[in-house]
């Protein structure tokens, strides 16, 4: 069996097509790049394209929910200029403020751990 993907266009969202996303590496490797690549021979190398994607790079979510919405925001990127600016200040803002950063990624991963139990 397989999935079939239907895109659909979202407002203010940039979407982006199946070729340009295997090529972008944007969720996974381009498996038709490197095949030249003996993982047996060069462990090193294989590991590295096995962790060559933008989503192994920036993902640092601690929730299923946080890591689907990443997903979803690298697929189908904002286009709207003031919600690219308004979410660069909010980042910015946590760099500055590590401690209110981590005592949010503390009650993420608590409430992580709660839904898990529900479930």
């Amino acid at each position: 069996r397989s999935v079939r993907v239907a895109y659909r266009c979202i407002k203010d969202r940039v979407g982006i097509d199946r070729d340009s996303c295997r090529l972008l590496e944007l969720i996974a490797p381009d498996t038709t790049a490197n095949r030249d690549i003996d993982p047996e021979k060069d462990a090193k190398a294989a590991k590295a394209m096995a962790a060559r994607s933008l989503m192994k790079l920036v993902d640092q979510t601690l929730t299923q929910g946080g890591q689907r919405l990443l997903r979803s925001n690298v697929l189908m990127p904002v286009g709207n200029k003031r919600t690219i600016e308004d979410r660069l200040d909010s980042v910015e803002y946590l760099v500055k403020h590590s401690e209110l950063r981590a005592a949010l990624r503390r009650q993420l991963t608590v409430l992580q751990s709660d839904v898990d139990h529900l479930l």
